[in-house]
């Protein structure tokens, strides 16, 4: 008779990063989004990653932002301008819903009572950053619960002597990582994934 074995929870979350056209979320605007989703549990990941950008204008709007932030992305305006086969643009207001079919249907989560799905984000400063974007300019909210509890890996990097949590690059120096910040979405959240796996699983 074989026996059955209960497979305990896992610890999964989804690291999530943005980038925008400026840093204040009532006036600026996301042009990128991007979330891997991990366990931490699996010993030998492989990786699902969720990439889009967003295009204001099919929401009947335009692009506001400092001239600094314009100028670094100049690369994701000609992405979206563009648009090639493996370039998802989206509505802004559409991404509670694309991304919620990803949540569900590609990293296997489940609806809840709600009907959201929810889960634990992981990123540097996402809950005082990136999550008041988030909440403004898309409608992530209405289709996904976001669990209180976020991780921002770079606690686990602070070291006697710091007057303040380091940054990105620190953390990864003293991971002994060598990249530097790239300011795609989808590498800086994978980014995060190393630093969180760097150190619970060492």
């Amino acid at each position: 008779m074989k026996m059955a074995f209960h497979k305990e929870p896992s610890m999964k979350y989804v690291s999530i990063d943005i980038e925008t056209t400026g840093l204040d979320p009532d006036m600026h605007d996301i042009i990128e989004f991007g979330a891997i989703f991990d366990d931490l549990d699996d010993d030998n990941p492989e990786y699902k990653t969720f990439h889009c950008y967003f295009n204001p204008q099919q929401a009947g709007g335009n692009f506001v932002g400092s001239p600094y932030a314009l100028s670094m992305h100049a690369d994701k305006f000609l992405k979206i301008a563009s648009r090639g086969p493996d370039d998802m643009v989206i509505n802004p207001w559409d991404l509670g819903n694309t991304f919620m079919h990803w949540i569900i249907n590609v990293c296997g989560y489940k609806h809840e009572a709600n009907n959201k799905a929810k889960i634990i984000a992981a990123g540097k400063n996402f809950g005082s950053f990136d999550l008041q974007f988030l909440k403004l300019k898309t409608n992530l909210l209405q289709f996904i619960d976001i669990h209180y509890r976020m991780i921002d890996p770079c606690i686990l990097y602070y070291q006697p002597g710091d007057t303040m949590l380091p940054s990105m690059d620190e953390c990864l120096k003293r991971a002994g990582i060598d990249k530097t910040v790239t300011h795609n979405a989808v590498d800086d959240a994978m980014d995060i994934v190393k630093l969180i796996r760097h150190k619970m699983r060492s």
